[in-house]
C-alpha cells in the first residue's frame, strides 16, 4: 500500500478497534500520537521503527503472534526475504501489509489524495481528506479498481472539532462597566 499514511493507519485502527493486535516495522515517520489520533488502539500496537539488519528475524516473530504487520521502507528486506515472510504469514493467518513495492503481493493499493473539506474561506478546520485508491494485483484482484474513501480528520484531545458550536447562540450578555481612577 503506498500513498497514504492517514489511510493505512485507519486500517490498523479497524483492526486494533475490533481486537486484533498490529505491528509497524521500519516506518519510523509513524509515532505513537498519529498512531492514537487516527484511532488505534495503543493497548494492541507494537512499533519498531528501525529494526535495523535484523528485520527479516524481528518481522518473522511478529507474524507468529500478530495478526497485522504493517512493513515500512526502513525494513531492508531482499526478494528471498520477502518470500519466506510471505510463506510464514499465510501459514500463520497473519495479514502482511507493505508500504514499498513488493514482488509477488497478492492485493496492491495506491492511495492519491484527491482533497479536504471542512476549510471555509479564512476559517474551519479540516474535517475530512478524500483520496483515491486504486487496487490492483494478482489472480482476482488483477483487474483495476478505483474508489473514493473519505477518512475523517480526528478530534484532538483538548480541541473541540467546531470551537462555534460551543458558542452560545443569543446576543452576549452585557456587562456592567464602571470607571476607575
Amino acid at each position: 500500500m503506498t500513498g497514504s499514511t492517514s489511510l493505512l493507519l485507519a486500517l490498523v485502527a479497524r483492526a486494533s478497534q475490533e481486537g486484533s493486535w498490529a505491528a509497524v516495522v521500519g516506518l519510523p515517520e509513524v509515532g505513537v500520537l498519529a498512531a492514537q489520533q487516527a484511532g488505534v488502539d495503543l493497548d494492541r500496537l507494537a512499533l519498531v521503527p528501525c529494526p535495523g539488519p535484523d528485520a527479516p528475524t524481528v518481522l518473522a516473530a511478529l507474524i507468529d503472534g500478530v495478526d497485522l504487520v504493517i512493513v515500512g521502507a526502513a525494513a531492508a528486506l531482499v526478494d528471498s526475504d520477502r518470500r519466506r515472510l510471505m510463506a510464514r504469514a499465510r501459514e500463520r493467518g497473519t495479514v502482511l501489509l507493505s508500504t514499498v513495492s513488493w514482488v509477488g503481493a497478492h492485493l496492491v493499493l495506491t492511495a492519491v489524495p484527491a482533497g479536504w473539506t471542512g476549510l471555509g474561506i479564512g476559517h474551519g478546520h479540516l474535517r475530512s481528506q478524500r483520496l483515491t485508491v486504486t487496487r490492483g494485483g494478482r489472480g482476482s484482484a488483477g483487474r483495476l479498481v478505483r474508489a473514493e474513501v473519505v477518512l475523517p480528520v480526528r478530534e484532538r484531545a483538548g480541541v473541540p472539532t467546531d470551537p462555534l458550536r460551543q458558542l452560545p447562540a443569543g446576543p452576549p450578555e452585557a456587562t456592567p462597566l464602571r470607571l476607575v481612577g
